[in-house]
């Protein structure tokens, strides 16, 4: 069976592409070719399409032509060869794509267009920063660390110099289960944990300027504090 392939450049049009694919109920194989990338190889991942789909490929590719370059598709053929003419038009046309749009390749994959912030990943779309355009602080960071696209840890910035808060998802399920807080001197001054993984932080502990330590519970786990102490 014919089939042919698409190289995303870059997570937002690989998730992107996915999407518009299972809306569309076009069967495809994936493989994340940024986890790790191999050497030389810069595209973030890849999607194998049987060749009956190509019509409909097509169609989406033709819908997420963007001007600005934040969708950079490449396409090749299957072990197979064919002589059917719309196979050559579709690859023909993903060439001229790639080759229209590859010149903003590098801004478009780093820089995303956000109304208040620049969106920068790294080069293996492990972490991503949301730098405030105004001042060109940052405001959050996300780490995807193991990249199996969940973020494990949530970093938020007040000042843009130490975080002021850490979230972490430690078992990820998709929730944070613990917090840390920090002063803008990047001391600990508190945290908050949800103990039993059902989204409502039982416990806080806050450290205050006198040196005492507020702690405040949940024991009933409706979302409301019953019992608080100061030591």
């Amino acid at each position: 069976m014919e089939k042919f392939k698409i190289q995303t450049l870059n997570r937002t049009a690989h998730f992107i592409l996915i999407s518009e694919f299972k809306h569309a109920a076009i069967p495809f194989e994936e493989k994340n070719m940024a986890n790790p990338p191999e050497k030389g190889e810069f595209a973030f991942g890849e999607l194998t399409i049987k060749l009956e789909f190509q019509n409909e490929v097509q169609s989406i590719l033709t819908q997420l032509n963007n001007p600005n370059g934040y969708l950079i598709f490449g396409l090749e053929k299957g072990k197979r060869q064919s002589s059917n003419l719309i196979n050559y038009a579709l690859i023909g046309y993903a060439v001229i794509i790639t080759i229209l749009l590859i010149n903003n390749w590098d801004t478009s994959y780093n820089q995303q267009n956000h109304r208040n912030f620049e969106i920068i990943w790294n080069h293996n779309n492990s972490i991503v920063e949301y730098i405030q355009k105004n001042n060109q602080k940052i405001y959050l960071r996300y780490y995807d660390e193991n990249q199996d696209r969940n973020f494990e840890k949530v970093e938020e910035y007040k000042g843009g110099i130490n975080p002021s808060s850490i979230s972490k998802d430690k078992d990820e399920n998709g929730y944070f289960e613990d917090i840390s807080f920090y002063n803008l001197n990047g001391d600990f001054v508190g945290k908050s944990i949800d103990k039993d993984n059902d989204q409502i932080f039982e416990f806080y502990e806050i450290l205050l300027e006198n040196g005492k330590v507020l702690k405040l519970y949940d024991k009933n786990n409706n979302g409301q504090f019953d019992f608080v102490e100061i030591r």
